[in-house]
């Protein structure tokens, strides 16, 4: 395997039992990673697959465990969340994992005054109702919904309804004319981090403060997909421990991780190799350099870095006439805030690299702490 070659490779996920097993070599591959998500999307093509292979894809592909690496170790993982199947006589779509829903519950409010115009009351919800056939096959994947006014019995049947419309995945099949066309397949992933975002967190009747990464290391406990030995940077920076919003958990996350800490110093929160979740302070020192010439290496090395490695959350340094603070006649920043941070890096096979550089202030963590957004 060459320093930018990559290998795909697919399994049973922890998510639940689907899953499809195999490995090859990529000829087209792309991923998203995120400093707020870690790895967050990717895309790649299996081409000449035989009739046999493309149907065991698409009765098993969907919630697939995803790894893509190259010789310098693993770039990305997740699970298939779409399959987009090209036939010579048309184009089937499976999925998405992402827009199911095998779990349900419905918010709703009582009605006060139901002979008359219905006046909301007390705040309720359903109780879970779920699909266990679709739970065993693709994992949890819940949704609240609202419904406003209504009385109780409406409420639950607008969840089981609901349900039995997204408990599974959607079969689509669009009609194309390409003779001469063979078989091919897109599989469309997205990482574990999004998941998260399809299970629900509340931490009830809780009275005082705890240090946010201890409550970090608590939403973590209800992502039993993830690989429980995680990565939570101390941060004693205090969070109300009551959470009765009930945020997905990935939600949660991103509330804390805004906060940044006493100091106001910047945090990031992923899920990366091996579905390990990280949460960590933003370093002081570039973790990459970039070159005049545009190539990627390690600060004080000529070593380039195979770019499906780079990682957002992490500062790089240019070397080029910007290196240095611009001249404003007034004080000039301190050397960590000419190191931008990497917000999103975004990868193509076999050799394109965009990286978008995010503000190196601490503006956004000062006004999160005093409770203030939009300014």
């Amino acid at each position: 395997m060459s320093d930018n070659e990559v290998y795909i490779s697919t399994s049973s996920s922890k998510l639940g039992q689907s899953g499809i097993t195999s490995s090859f070599p990529a000829l087209t591959y792309s991923h998203e990673k995120k400093a707020l998500g870690g790895y967050w999307a990717a895309s790649f093509t299996v081409y000449g697959i035989k009739p046999g292979e493309i149907k065991l894809w698409a009765e098993t592909g969907i919630g697939s465990h995803v790894q893509a690496e190259v010789a310098g170790g693993i770039i990305w993982e997740g699970v298939v969340d779409e399959l987009v199947i090209t036939l010579p006589n048309s184009t089937i779509t499976i999925g998405s994992l992402s827009a199911m829903s095998n779990r349900v519950s419905v918010r709703f409010q009582d009605i006060e005054a139901p002979f008359n115009l219905p006046i909301g009351g007390t705040f309720d919800a359903t109780g879970w109702v779920e699909d266990s056939a679709s739970v065993a096959q693709f994992g949890e994947l819940e949704a609240y919904l609202s419904a406003g006014a209504v009385d109780p019995a409406v409420a639950a049947t607008a969840s089981r309804t609901y349900l039995g419309y997204n408990a599974w995945p959607i079969y689509e099949r669009q009609v194309t004319q390409q003779p001469g066309t063979g078989f091919s397949l897109v599989a469309n992933c997205i990482g574990y981090s999004r998941i998260m975002d399809r299970r629900y967190y509340d931490n009830p009747g809780i009275t005082g403060t705890v240090n946010i990464s201890n409550k970090i290391k608590d939403i973590l406990s209800n992502a039993d997909f993830l690989d429980s030995d995680y990565s939570v940077e101390e941060n004693t920076l205090q969070a109300y421990d009551e959470q009765l919003d009930q945020p997905t958990l990935l939600k949660a996350i991103q509330d804390l991780v805004s906060l940044g800490d006493s100091s106001f110093n910047r945090y990031t929160f992923g899920v990366y190799a091996n579905q390990k979740a990280i949460y960590r302070a933003v370093p002081t020192s570039p973790t990459y350099l970039v070159g005049e010439d545009g190539k990627m290496s390690y600060p004080n090395t000529n070593t380039n870095i195979p770019l499906g490695l780079v990682e957002p959350g992490s500062r790089v340094e240019f070397s080029d006439i910007f290196s240095a603070p611009l001249d404003y006649h007034y004080s000039a920043p301190s050397k960590v805030d000419i190191y931008p941070i990497i917000e999103t890096a975004s990868f193509t096979y076999p050799n394109t690299l965009s990286i978008t550089t995010g503000r190196t202030t601490r503006l956004d963590a000062i006004f999160a702490a005093y409770g203030l957004s939009g300014m």
